[in-house]
């Protein structure tokens, strides 16, 4: 982002970013959108009868400018709308509204997108492989379709790159290859994430008290439990 972005932006000059944004400016495009997302700017109430009609015509900019920035080829912009598409937007708050619910068809094309763009950094390509996979799950589950192939493949992919996100792909992959009853590809992927993911050491205590995958071992099972706790037990105290 460059200097002028990052000035109006702290002082959420949402007019001025929009007219850059009209004049083609894809970086200010997403700034725009980002400063509606998160309650930041609402609109030129000048130009409009309501508040509402304000607010609504801010948001629907918002929209325009974040999908224009992706149909543009921009990288970035192919991201921050792929990061749209997947996550939704809401606004801030407990119980902010949602302004736009997740829609994983159109997530999977645009990480495909950002995937085979030029820009695309390796550092980076395990995480949209990553996104890309769970897309594809996610929409499965709600349309009953079986594309865990697809999935699988995407997850092991991530999974052998040499980054900071392996570890999350093989998180992704432990629980697939449980419910698919291949223990021993369930615990391969759990040893490889657990330390970063204690959610794993639950699926490792699981198998070891089992025999499922490894030879049933009782104090291997005790031991992966009490990490599990150890390291989730203040998030599930929150939750109580």
């Amino acid at each position: 982002m460059t200097d002028d972005i990052k000035g109006l932006v702290a002082s959420r000059n949402g007019s001025e970013l929009k007219a850059l944004a009209e004049g083609g400016r894809h970086d200010a495009a997403m700034a725009f959108a980002q400063l509606v997302f998160d309650a930041k700017y609402s609109g030129d109430e000048k130009a409009a009868k309501t508040k509402k009609e304000a607010k609504d015509t801010a948001r629907e900019d918002a929209f325009r400018f974040a999908k224009g920035a992706a149909d543009a080829g921009d990288f970035n912009g192919c991201v921050f709308w792929a990061d749209v598409c997947f996550n939704g937007v809401r606004e801030p708050g407990n119980f902010g509204s949602v302004l736009r619910t997740s829609f994983y068809g159109e997530a999977e094309q645009a990480y495909d997108l950002v995937l085979n763009h030029p820009e695309c950094p390796e550092s980076d390509r395990g995480l949209y492989l990553i996104r890309k996979a769970q897309s594809i799950q996610f929409k499965s589950k709600i349309k009953g379709l079986d594309r865990m192939e697809e999935v699988i493949s995407l997850l092991t992919e991530a999974a052998s790159l040499e980054s900071n996100h392996s570890s999350l792909a093989h998180f992704c992959l432990s629980p697939i290859y449980w419910d698919q009853e291949d223990y021993t590809q369930a615990v391969n992927h759990a040893q490889k994430c657990f330390e970063d993911y204690p959610y794993a050491a639950l699926t490792l205590s699981l198998a070891y008290k089992n025999g499922k995958g490894v030879g049933e071992d009782l104090a291997e099972a005790s031991r992966f439990y009490d990490l599990w706790a150890l390291r989730t037990a203040p998030k599930r105290k929150g939750k109580k």
